[in-house]
C-alpha cells in the first residue's frame, strides 16, 4: 500500500519536476540571452561614440565644415545618441557652444523633436525635452516651459524651472515668483536658484513686478538680496517702511546683504525700534554690515530683547569692532539676563574672554 502511495507521489511530481527545471532553464537562456544584447548594445554604443564624438567636438568647438558634415551624415537612427553628445559639454561650457549647439541640434532635427516632446504623454520625454531646450537656450519654447510649471509631475515641474533659469528672459521672472507661494508644489529652493540665474540684469524687471504686486514684495525682496545690487538700494528702503511686517522684515535682510550706504544707516536705526521683533532682528543684520561703531550703543540696548533680535545685535556688535566689543563687555559686567548670556557667549567665541 505505501509502495503503491509512493509510486503515485513520483508520477504526480515528476511532471512539476521536468516543468520546473525547463522553465529555470527557459529563464536561464532569456538571463544570458539579455546580458548578451545588453553587452552588444553598449558595444555598439562606444563604436558610435567613437565614430561620431570627434564629429561633434568639432563642430562644437566651431569648425563650420564639421557641422555641415554631421548634419550631413548622421542618419536619423542616430540622433538620439547625438543628442547625449552635442547636450554634455553645455552642463559646464556656455557661451559660443551654445550658439553652435543650436545649430547642430536644428540641423539634426532634434530642436523640433524636443519641442514637440515638451506635450509628450509621458512625463519622462517632457522632462528631458525641458532640460535639453533650456541648456540650448531656444527662446522659442519659452511659452510652452511656463505652460510646463504647472505640469502634473514634480521632476516635469522641476526640469521647466531649470530650463527658465538657463534661458534667462525677463518675462519668466513673473510666473516663476507666482509659483513661489505655492510650496506644495514647486521647490522654492529651486525656484530661488533659477531667478538667481537671471543675475543683476534681472533686478529691475523684479522691483517693477514688486512694485505692480505690493503683496509678492517679501518674495522679491528674497530674490534681490542674491542678484540685487545698489540699485535696488533705494526702493528696498521705501517697502522697509511698508504696512506688512513680512516685507519690512525681507527688504531689511535683503538690504544687510546687498549692503549699507548713510542713508541706510539712518533708517536701520529707526528700524530697531520696528514693533515687529523680525524687523528688529533684520535691521540689526544689516547694522552689523555697516562698520560703524556709533550703532553700538543703540545694538547694545538690544541684547535683552527678545531672542531672535538679541542674537542678531550681540553678532552685529562683536563685528563693530572695538566699540562693539566695549558695548558687550559693558553687559556683561552689568550682571545677569539674556543680554549678559549673549554678551559673554559671543566675546568668548571672538577670542575677548
Amino acid at each position: 500500500m505505501l509502495l503503491r502511495f509512493a509510486e503515485a507521489f513520483r508520477d504526480a511530481l515528476l511532471p512539476f519536476i521536468v516543468g520546473g527545471s525547463a522553465l529555470l532553464l527557459l529563464m536561464l537562456v532569456v538571463l544570458v540571452a539579455q546580458r548578451l544584447l545588453r553587452a552588444a548594445a553598449e558595444r555598439r554604443r562606444r563604436s558610435l561614440v567613437a565614430r561620431y564624438g570627434p564629429m561633434v567636438a568639432a563642430a562644437l568647438d566651431g569648425d563650420a565644415m564639421s557641422l555641415a558634415a554631421a548634419v550631413k551624415v548622421i542618419p536619423p537612427r542616430h540622433r538620439p545618441l547625438v543628442a547625449s553628445l552635442v547636450l554634455a559639454p553645455l552642463h559646464v561650457v556656455r557661451g559660443g557652444h551654445n550658439t553652435r549647439a543650436a545649430q547642430l541640434a536644428d540641423g539634426l532635427k532634434l530642436t523640433d523633436a524636443w519641442r514637440t516632446d515638451l506635450r509628450s504623454r509621458h512625463w519622462w520625454h517632457r522632462s528631458e525635452a525641458a532640460l535639453a531646450l533650456g541648456l540650448l537656450r531656444d527662446q522659442a519654447s519659452l511659452p510652452a516651459l511656463i505652460h510646463l510649471l504647472d505640469d502634473e509631475h514634480e521632476q516635469v515641474r522641476a526640469a521647466a524651472i531649470d530650463a527658465l533659469g538657463q534661458l534667462g528672459d525677463p518675462s519668466a521672472i513673473a510666473p516663476l515668483l507666482a509659483r513661489m507661494n505655492d510650496p506644495t508644489r514647486h521647490e522654492r529652493a529651486r525656484l530661488v536658484q533659477s531667478l538667481r540665474a537671471f543675475g543683476p540684469g534681472a533686478t529691475t524687471t523684479l522691483l517693477d513686478h514688486g512694485a505692480a504686486h505690493p503683496g509678492d514684495r517679501a518674495l522679491v525682496a528674497t530674490v534681490l538680496a542674491l542678484v540685487g545690487g545698489a540699485a535696488a538700494r533705494e526702493p528696498l528702503l521705501q517697502w522697509a517702511a511698508g504696512e506688512l511686517p513680512a516685507t519690512r522684515a525681507a527688504a531689511w535682510r535683503a538690504l544687510a546683504t546687498i549692503g549699507v550706504d548713510e542713508r541706510t544707516f539712518y533708517h536701520a536705526l529707526k528700524a530697531l525700534g520696528d514693533d515687529d521683533a523680525a524687523v528688529r532682528a533684520a535691521a540689526a543684520r544689516a547694522l552689523a554690515r555697516s562698520g560703524r561703531g556709533d550703532a553700538a550703543p543703540h545694538l547694545a540696548g538690544h541684547l535683552d530683547d527678545e531672542w531672535e533680535v538679541a542674537a542678531q545685535s550681540a553678532r552685529a556688535l562683536i563685528k563693530l569692532g572695538a566699540d562693539g566689543h566695549a558695548a558687550l563687555a559693558a553687559r556683561v559686567r552689568q550682571g545677569e539676563g539674556l543680554g549678559h548670556d549673549l554678551a559673554q557667549q559671543v566675546l568668548w567665541e571672538g577670542g575677548h574672554r
